[in-house]
């Protein structure tokens, strides 16, 4: 049966030729790496940021995939990656405080007709690899970030968080739209995922991008 991976189904499957001359696409993309290997160290703001150990000692895990110039740079990006864990929007849905009800900040908008008083986030999972069986397909891959929301231990819904640090200017809608449709595809393949994982349908599932450059989220 054919795999596939909901990371190649962004842009329609598409990539821009410029994209693949770009003398920075190989440090961005090491970068990259890196705030991810970051973002995974984050349970839940609510309980604090994560220490400078233990940012430091994700990225020592992962130095080997990482480019000499990413290396060197190291504390440039770990005070980018701390700049951004201030912004309002990211620091709300990595916070369990969030998920109280509805008509918390940064609930998402697609599970509030869903929510009753009893619904709470049972747990989440970083870096969570997947294989399922999606009709004649398996999906694999990684979702960066999952929340799993439910009565007691049954799960009734999820919210999948995607991190992305494309270089979006503050307050810039027209190339925020651009790149939210850009990944639209790639979300809504985590989404169905995430659906047969928990064996839910999947309208119970949330997917957001997290711009962190921009410090905005978006819902596909």
């Amino acid at each position: 049966m054919e795999r596939v991976a909901p990371s190649k189904r962004e842009g329609q499957a598409r990539v821009a030729l410029a994209r693949l001359f770009h003398p920075s696409e190989g440090t961005g993309t090491a970068a990259g790496t890196l705030y991810h290997a970051w973002f995974a160290t984050i349970g839940w703001l609510d309980d604090g940021m994560p220490t400078d150990d233990a940012l430091r000692a994700a990225a020592s895990r992962i130095r080997m995939d990482l480019p000499a110039e990413t290396w060197h740079e190291l504390d440039r990006l770990l005070r980018m990656f701390r700049a951004w864990l201030e912004q309002t929007e990211l620091r709300t849905v990595l916070s369990r405080s969030a998920y109280a009800d509805p008509q918390q900040p940064g609930f998402p908008s697609q599970l509030t007709p869903l929510w009753t008083k009893k619904m709470k986030p049972l747990r989440v999972e970083q870096e969570r690899r997947f294989l399922v069986r999606d009709g004649a397909k398996f999906l694999n891959g990684s979702l960066d970030r999952v929340v799993w929301l439910g009565d007691s231990d049954r799960i009734l819904a999820a919210d999948v968080l995607d991190f992305k640090t494309d270089a979006i200017a503050p307050g810039d809608g027209t190339a925020l739209a651009e790149r939210t449709e850009h990944y639209r595809p790639q979300l809504q393949t985590y989404g169905r995922a995430v659906a047969r994982l928990a064996q839910v349908p999947d309208e119970r599932v949330a997917a957001r991008l997290v711009f962190t450059v921009a410090g905005c989220v978006r819902e596909i």
